[in-house]
């Protein structure tokens, strides 16, 4: 009997140990899910990023409707240029779409300001035989006088005219009262007006949507030695 007692308790302890863990990966898993909505939510107001409903019926995506979760900021020898001072500066060009039903979209980038001098331009485009830029084995065309018209909704000035800052016009409402952020941790958010979307037209694996909207997203920054950014596009039916 008192074996079989010691067993059941032993199960009982086990049990009790493997509803602890359970419990605390949960816990885990809703600080870092809390954590990330916190930086990137606005109480489902654009005001800083549209809160993400599924299934969606606008999708920020890469060259023509492919998969694409962030912008790729990697870039080579070729994209940089070196001034008679010596100051490197990098310049990349992204492509983009925006699959949708609707006919209207806006589109916000959230970016962080950790690197030197970094500026954007949005461009919309047009998927071509003889583009200028080739991504993802397509060709793209843009105009380069016609930047699309934007508003950056935080941006403030700091100690270093070189790097961007946030203003605290959005910090109560991605961050608690009294939080510690790193001054070029807290993102800046820059807004559209509203566009028109292009419909799709002929047939394409990627997408199944009536619209299927180009654009070209140029950034550059100074090439400096401390280089980590968050570089993110999102995008709403209007």
């Amino acid at each position: 009997m008192a074996g079989k007692a010691e067993t059941r308790e032993k199960k009982n302890m086990d049990r009790r140990k493997l509803v602890y863990m359970i419990l605390v990966c949960a816990v885990l898993m809703t600080a870092i899910v809390a954590v990330t909505f916190a930086w990137f939510s606005s109480k489902s107001d654009i005001a800083t990023l549209v809160q993400v409903n599924a299934p969606s019926k606008i999708a920020v995506l890469g060259p023509h409707g492919s998969a694409q979760t962030s912008i790729d900021m990697t870039y080579t020898d070729d994209d940089v240029t070196v001034d008679e001072d010596g100051t490197k500066t990098v310049h990349i060009q992204r492509v983009i779409s925006v699959s949708s039903e609707m006919g209207e979209q806006q589109l916000e980038i959230a970016h962080t300001t950790n690197l030197r001098g970094l500026e954007f331009n949005v461009y919309a485009a047009k998927e071509t035989e003889d583009g200028s830029i080739s991504a993802g084995g397509f060709k793209y065309q843009y105009d380069k006088n016609s930047p699309l018209q934007g508003t950056f909704l935080n941006k403030g000035t700091g100690n270093d005219s070189n790097y961007s800052y946030a203003n605290d016009k959005e910090h109560a409402v991605n961050f608690d009262e009294g939080d510690k952020v790193q001054v070029h941790a807290e993102p800046l958010y820059w807004v559209s007006g509203a566009l028109t979307a292009d419909e799709l037209t002929g047939s394409n694996p990627n997408v199944k949507s009536k619209y299927l909207t180009y654009y070209v997203i140029d950034i550059t920054w100074k090439d400096t030695t401390k280089e980590t950014d968050i570089f993110y596009v999102f995008a709403q039916n209007k």
